[in-house]
């Protein structure tokens, strides 16, 4: 399995960050507290979130060249970060969060990493050191740094992957709850666009599916993902409701946990 000089210099870098945390996250989880492997979507996670780590290090040492969204170096970390994540943003209704397939597609890894994204840019930074530094894993892990349900978190995230920066609606308009504070998406998504087209043919890939007044609607997800509708309000009823149910008619039940958020913009 031969590697030119140049494939080696442009992967091992960010190849080595990544599983340097995993030894980390063994380490602390199995090894100093006598826990579980932390699950296999948050422990990915964490890995490219530490990708991450090191592309801002770089950020703020070498700024990105006019007319360039990172520097040479950072983007040795992040680039595969940012493809996942359009890959992700591309298929939210088939892509699921928390239920990776094997070791996790690169778009289930997209998902891990803007989830933790998010929800650092909520919290803080340290968030990070405490979800690797536990015997706690998975959900019950987010949930006890988070110091929220996961079920809130999940859904507020899922609403922030198109509210942030909404085209013709001033960023500030938006609650940051449903933003990222350190990454714009739509900002760099839009220059790789232009950069890219046939590698990222959207300026963003995220699009909703529209929602006609008195219309119904079919869709079927798996847990862990989420599918996104735009709705217009009729002027002359400005009080609607939205009712789900089973293709037999019948109420969801609780065992699937199902949610519904609802943004209404300005």
């Amino acid at each position: 399995c031969p590697h030119s000089v140049a494939d080696v210099t442009s992967f091992v870098p960010g190849t080595f960050v990544h599983e340097f945390q995993h030894m980390i996250s063994f380490n602390q989880h199995v090894l100093v507290r006598d826990g579980a492997d932390e699950d296999t979507w948050l422990n990915e996670g964490l890995s490219h979130m530490a990708e991450e780590v090191a592309a801002r290090f770089y950020e703020n040492k070498y700024p990105a060249p006019a007319g360039s969204l990172f520097s040479d170096t950072a983007a040795l970390f992040i680039s595969n970060d940012l493809t996942n994540t359009y890959d992700f943003l591309e298929s939210t209704p088939t892509t699921s969060l928390t239920v990776f397939e094997s070791t996790g597609t690169l778009a289930e890894r997209g998902a891990a990493w803007l989830f933790l994204r998010w929800l650092v840019d909520q919290k803080d930074s340290t968030i990070l050191g405490r979800l690797v530094q536990t015997n706690l894993t998975s959900v019950a892990n987010v949930e006890n740094v988070a110091a929220e349900p996961f079920p809130v978190l999940f859904g507020d995230w899922a609403i922030a992957l198109w509210t942030d920066s909404i085209p013709g609606h001033p960023r500030t308009s938006v609650p940051t709850r449903n933003r990222f504070k350190s990454r714009n998406l739509r900002q760099i998504y839009a220059r790789l666009n232009t950069f890219a087209p046939t590698q990222f043919p959207r300026p963003y890939p995220l699009i909703p599916r529209p929602l006609a007044f008195g219309s119904t609607i079919e869709s079927s997800i798996l847990p862990g993902t989420m599918e996104h509708f735009l709705f217009t309000a009729p002027g002359s009823d400005p009080e609607v409701g939205f009712r789900f149910a089973r293709p037999d008619g019948q109420v969801f039940t609780e065992t699937l946990k199902p949610q519904l958020g609802v943004f209404r913009l300005p």
